[in-house]
């Protein structure tokens, strides 16, 4: 019988369709792949991997801890500051010496004295018992100490106001009447993730200068932290009997902490305000404290949608419209019964919020709140671990056109409080209602073990000098904007410690990384026939020269929904250096689904479709 050719070109720029029948599955769509994008209707791998952050031969690494603040603090004179965090300590960015040092606060008054091969320390003037607390950090010998690289004591506990004792005996000289720094650790564990927010010509400061910029952030561990820009450690704000808050966000020039402790009691369904231009006055003015609802839902985050602030709590979603005294802010209910699974789950746009909710993803407009996504995001929550809720977290990759959404998932490693190891990402840059008619933007799924991301502008251009890796491994031209000042570089932080850059490399900080690419089930044959697949034309872009294979892999099964076996793999070269721009697999099916990809390999691939060509079989 003659090969029935098949000019149909089956492509996959709908990205992944998970948990659905492959008789309702879209045939553009994907039915599984891994470290791949989809740009500008193409499946592309390229620039998925990341490299380390900072200095090449002593990369950014915050003391081994989990990595939870990636933030800039950006100021009205156009200086940038770039601040990390773990679960203990504040780090600023060194752009001249590409390394970092401590902003975690410290307390420096009086004397101490430290005796080679004891533990004890002994103080004049000093007042541990309301400054130092058992795990914080001491260096002996003088006040100021930020280096992350000097030695420091841990505390194992405080005896009075003069007295310290340290896990470890001095092992240096003794030092008797010395200055000293005891840096006052933070005492958040890994789902305790800074939230941040920048307030601008803020007045009636309690730190510094009475007036001008800050930066505030919490983990809802410990109190409240701001920082003016220019000092070299965080200061505890004044802020009355409040000490912390979940999250915090500046609206209608005050700040509103959600759900604060005050006191020692945990207020989950209030927030407190501000008085107006004023973030640390919680007492005067405007300042009032506001129950958001009577549920018994926390509060989450606050996010605002144009005049409006959206509050957000685990069951409910309420608007917050400011009115002025005495009432200060209207709240409406808009959603009862479900909300975000956490303050991290909400992705904010200019006009709208989507957040993942416990059954599905929720578009709001202020207004109306729609599902979204559902052909891969009820498969995807249910594979959610519950206890690790606080790991999910999106980020705009704006130099990708991506949305990523790192999810704590049933198949990690660690599924009780071990990171995230893969991302799901939203293209949105992808146009497919000129496309494909009404069909939602497209997913795919990449490696990705970030608990934080952040981004990190560049002073200057980047030049050939400060490459790390060969010219070829970097899938830019020479031309883009990737290699110009003050492009925002996405940085993110992993569970030890590590800051990396990401998009910058085919590899994981050198690991070489597999990708692939499994096309929708199609039927080859008919229910009555089997056909055999003769062919495999995959549309492949060209790599002139390119050493680089990549394996064809056919699947077939027997029925629309069985299980399906690899029948074939095929090695298929890049360079395409030859007329044959096929593999023949010559397997007998009933229903085909094509795989394109590599394993361990470092280099780039680009396809556009593949087509089939058959001939018809044995019958029943």
């Amino acid at each position: 019988m003659a090969i029935r050719k098949n000019n149909n070109i089956q492509r996959a720029t709908l990205g992944l369709y998970l948990g659905m029948p492959h008789a309702s599955r879209n045939a553009r769509s994907l039915i599984d792949c891994l470290n791949v994008r989809i740009k500008q209707d193409r499946l592309v791998h390229d620039n998925l991997g990341w490299s380390p952050f900072g200095n090449a031969t002593s990369p950014v690494n915050l003391d081994d801890k989990p990595v939870l603040l990636v933030d800039s603090f950006e100021k009205r004179d156009g200086t940038i500051q770039t601040i990390f965090g773990n679960t203990t300590d504040l780090f600023v960015y060194a752009t001249l010496t590409e390394q970092v040092s401590y902003l975690t606060p410290r307390y420096e008054v009086g004397t101490i004295t430290a005796t080679n091969g004891s533990a004890a320390v002994v103080g004049v003037g000093t007042a541990f018992l309301t400054n130092a607390k058992a795990g914080d950090k001491l260096y002996v010998g003088a006040i100021g100490q930020d280096d992350p690289a000097a030695i420091w004591y841990e505390v194992l506990s405080v005896t009075d106001d003069l007295n310290l004792v340290l896990t470890a005996n001095f092992a240096e000289a003794t030092a008797p009447g010395v200055s000293y720094t005891l840096r006052q650790l933070f005492t958040g564990d890994i789902d305790n993730v800074w939230y941040t927010e920048t307030f601008y010509n803020a007045d009636a400061l309690t730190s510094g200068s009475t007036q001008g910029d800050r930066w505030y952030a919490t983990n809802g561990a410990d109190n409240i932290v701001a920082w003016d820009g220019d000092d070299d450690m965080v200061y505890f704000p004044d802020l009355g009997d409040v000490e912390t808050c979940v999250y915090l966000r500046r609206h209608k020039n005050r700040m509103v902490y959600v759900a604060p402790t005050t006191t020692g009691e945990f207020k989950k369904f209030s927030i407190r305000t501000s008085d107006i231009g004023k973030p640390e006055d919680t007492v005067n003015g405007e300042a009032a404290e506001l129950i958001v609802h009577d549920g018994p839902d926390a509060l989450l985050a606050a996010e605002p949608i144009g005049e409006l602030l959206v509050i957000y709590a685990e069951k409910h979603v309420i608007l917050a419209q400011y009115i002025g005294l005495p009432l200060i802010y209207a709240f409406r209910a808009v959603i009862s019964d479900y909300g975000p699974i956490s303050a991290r789950a909400i992705s904010v746009y200019p006009d709208f919020h989507d957040f993942v909710a416990h059954d599905r993803m929720y578009r709001f407009n202020g207004a109306n709140s729609d599902p979204l996504d559902d052909h891969v995001w009820r498969d995807i929550i249910r594979r959610l671990t519950p206890e690790r809720f606080n790991f999910f977290h999106t980020h705009f990759d704006e130099e990708q056109g991506e949305l990523i959404h790192v999810c704590p998932l049933t198949s990690d490693t660690d599924v009780v409080d071990g990171p995230c190891e893969f991302a799901y990402q939203r293209h949105y840059m992808e146009d497919m209602t000129s496309r494909s008619g009404a069909a939602p933007q497209p997913y795919t799924r990449r490696q990705l073990p970030a608990l934080c991301f952040g981004s990190y502008k560049r002073d200057g251009q980047l030049t050939w000098d400060q490459i790390s890796e060969a010219w070829e491994s970097y899938n830019y031209r020479w031309n883009d904007k990737y290699f110009f000042a003050l492009f925002p570089i996405t940085l993110f932080g992993d569970a030890l410690g590590n800051v990396f850059q990401l998009n910058s490399d085919t590899t994981m900080n050198g690991v070489a990384m597999s990708s692939f690419a499994r096309y929708a089930r199609v039927m080859v044959g008919s229910i009555e026939h089997h056909s055999v697949v003769m062919r495999a034309y995959p549309f492949l872009e060209q790599q002139v020269a390119s050493a680089a294979n990549v394996t064809i892999t056919l699947f077939g099964a027997e029925t629309i929904e069985g299980v399906a076996s690899e029948l074939s793999a095929q090695s298929f070269s890049l360079a395409m250096d030859t007329s044959r721009h096929f593999v023949s697999p010559r397997k007998t099916t009933r229903y085909a689904e094509l795989q394109i990809g590599f394993t361990d390999q470092r280099d780039y691939w680009a396809a556009t479709g593949y087509a089939l060509d058959t001939k018809p079989g044995a019958g029943r």
